[in-house]
C-alpha cells in the first residue's frame, strides 16, 4: 500500500514516468524529467511518441530486452543519472555512444555480458560515480585516469588502472584486485589519491609467493597503505578468495592510520596476535579481524579501544580451553559483538558489568566442551543488561544429545533473566554429528570384532 501511495504520488506530481508496467504505468508529461522504463513486464516496452525525453535528467532501465528494442543512449543528452539493470542480454556495443551524455555524473551497470566500456568513456567528464560491479569488466579503459570528478569508483576485481595518481578527487575505490603483475607506479600513485577515504582490495597472490616481484609488488603497496593512512583514509577492507598473507601488515604501518574508522579482512589469514597499529586506532568504530588464537590478551587490547561500536572476531582456537573471561574493564560503548570460534573450549563468560552497552551478541558454544569446565553452564549472559538480541550457535560435534538440550535449556535460562524485550536465536552446527547413547560402546565392540576377525585370518587366534 505504501509503494502504491509513494508511486501514485510521484506520477501525479511529476517527479517519476513509469513506462512498462501495467500496474503503474503513467501518462506523459510535456517534460519528462525521471523516466523509469520496465523490461520485466513486457519484452517490447515503447516510449510513447508524444513523450519528450530531451529533458530527461534521470533514466533508469530494468527488466531484459534486445539492445534493438532499446531507446538509443543518443536520445538522453541531458541525463545526470543512468541505471541499467540488464542482467544478461545487454551488451557493451549498446555503451558505444555513451560519450555524448557529456551531462552524466551517475552511472550504474547491472549488466553481466558486459567485459568493456568503450574508450570514449574517459570523455564523460563530469561523471561523479562509476558503479560496475555487477558487470565483468576485470581492465578498466586507460582514459578513465581522464575524469577528474570521479569521487566514486565501484568495480569487482578489476586491475588498477595505470595513471590513478590523476584521479585526484577519488573518495572511494572498491574493489581493485592487486597482483604481482599490478603496475608498480600505478601502487606507488594510490598513495598520492590525498581525498581517499574508503578503500577496498582483493589480493590475488598466493601465500607463498616469495619471488621478487612479488615483494616489490607489497612493498609498494604498504607504502602507499602508509601515505594513505596519514592522510584521509577512514575505511579499509582486504580480501581475497584464495590463501593470502597479511604477514606484511603485522609491524609495518607506520605511523598508523590515525583517523581510520573501519578496519574489515575477508582472507583465509590469521593474525597471531593483534597488531600494535590496530591497538592505537583512538576512532576505530568497526572491526572485523582474523585472530588465531584468541585469548584474554586478544580482548584487553581491543578493549581499550575508544570508540569501538561493532567487533566480529574470526578465529581457529580460544585459549584457555576452560573459559575464555571477558571482564568488565574495556568494551565500554560496545554495541555489536559477533565472535566466530569452531573450537572455543568452553566459551566465553561474561563477567558483571562486562559490555555494559552491548545490544547485539552472537557467539558459539562447543556443547561436549561445556560439561567438563569448572564454570559449568553458566555464561554470565545474565550481566549483559542492555543486550537485545541473542544469537547461540551451538556446535554438536562430538557431543551426546542430553548435552546439547542442556546447553539451550541454560541458554534459554540465561535469556531469560533478561529483558522481555530480548529476541533469542538459537542454531545448532553439525546436527548431524551427535553422538547417540550406546555409540562409543557399539564402536568398541566392532573394533574388538575387527581385531578378532584379522588373528584368526592370520592363523594366530
Amino acid at each position: 500500500m505504501i509503494l502504491d501511495l509513494i508511486i501514485s504520488k510521484s506520477i501525479e506530481e511529476n517527479f517519476v514516468t513509469l513506462s512498462g508496467d501495467s500496474k503503474h504505468n503513467s501518462l506523459p508529461y510535456d517534460k519528462v524529467h525521471r523516466l523509469s522504463l520496465n523490461y520485466h513486464a513486457q519484452e517490447h516496452t515503447m516510449v510513447p511518441s508524444n513523450m519528450v525525453v530531451s529533458h530527461v535528467r534521470s533514466l533508469t532501465i530494468f527488466g531484459c530486452a534486445e539492445a534493438e528494442h532499446m531507446l538509443s543512449l543518443s536520445n538522453f543528452q541531458s541525463v545526470r543519472v543512468l541505471d541499467i539493470e540488464n542482467r544478461e542480454v545487454l551488451e557493451h556495443k549498446y555503451l558505444e555512444h555513451i560519450s555524448r551524455l557529456s551531462q552524466l555524473k551517475y552511472l550504474r551497470l547491472n549488466v553481466r555480458r558486459i567485459t568493456a566500456l568503450p574508450e570514449q568513456l574517459g570523455e564523460l567528464r563530469n561523471l561523479q560515480t562509476l558503479d560496475l560491479r555487477w558487470t565483468w569488466v576485470k581492465k578498466l579503459p586507460a582514459s578513465i585516469v581522464q575524469l577528474q570528478q570521479l569521487a566514486c569508483l565501484l568495480v569487482k576485481s578489476a586491475e588498477l588502472p595505470e595513471g590513478i595518481g590523476n584521479m585526484r578527487a577519488l573518495r572511494e575505490l572498491s574493489e581493485i584486485e592487486i597482483n604481482q603483475n599490478t603496475c608498480l607506479t600505478s601502487l606507488q600513485e594510490l598513495g598520492s589519491l590525498t581525498k581517499l577515504r574508503i578503500l577496498e582490495l582483493n589480493l590475488n597472490w598466493h601465500i607463498s609467493s616469495t619471488n621478487s616481484g612479488m615483494k616489490a609488488c607489497v612493498d609498494n603497496l604498504v607504502m602507499s597503505l602508509c601515505k594513505l593512512g596519514m592522510l584521509n583514509l577512514r575505511s579499509i577492507h582486504l580480501q581475497s578468495y584464495h590463501s593470502c598473507s597479511l604477514d606484511f601488515l603485522i609491524d609495518s604501518w607506520f605511523p598508523p592510520p590515525h583517523l581510520l574508522q573501519r578496519f574489515e579482512m575477508s582472507i583465509n589469514y590469521y593474525f597471531p596476535t593483534i597488531p600494535k597499529w590496530v591497538a592505537s586506532l583512538e576512532h576505530l568504530s568497526y572491526l572485523g579481524i582474523y585472530v588465531n588464537p584468541v585469548d584474554e590478551e586478544t580482548f584487553r587490547v581491543l578493549g581499550n579501544l575508544p570508540s569501538l561500536l561493532f567487533l566480529w572476531i574470526t578465529s581457529r582456537t580460544a585459549r584457555p580451553i576452560e573459559r575464555l573471561i571477558i571482564s568488565n574493564n574495556g568494551f565500554r560503548y560496545l554495541k555489536e559483538f559477533y565472535f566466530t570460534c569452531w573450537d572455543s573450549g568452553a566459551g566465553l563468560m561474561f563477567e558483571a558489568g562486562a559490555m555494559p552497552e552491548l545490544e547485539n551478541l552472537r557467539v558459539p558454544f562447543n556443547a561436549h566442551d561445556v560439561f567438563p569446565s569448572s564454570g559449568g553452564l553458566d555464561f554470565g549472559i545474565q550481566n549483559l543488561y542492555s543486550l537485545k538480541h541473542l544469537h547461540i550457535e551451538i556446535v554438536c560435534y562430538g557431543a551426546k544429545v542430553r548435552e546439547v538440550e542442556a546447553l539451550e535449556h541454560a541458554v534459554k535460562n540465561a535469556a531469560g533473566c533478561l529483558s522481555d524485550e530480548l529476541t533469542l536465536e538459537v542454531n545448532r552446527w553439525d546436527e548431524e554429528e551427535i553422538v547417540k547413547d550406546g555409540e562409543h560402546k557399539l564402536a568398541e565392540e566392532e573394533v574388538e570384532l575387527s581385531i578378532e576377525c584379522i588373528y584368526y585370518c592370520l592363523g594366530i587366534y
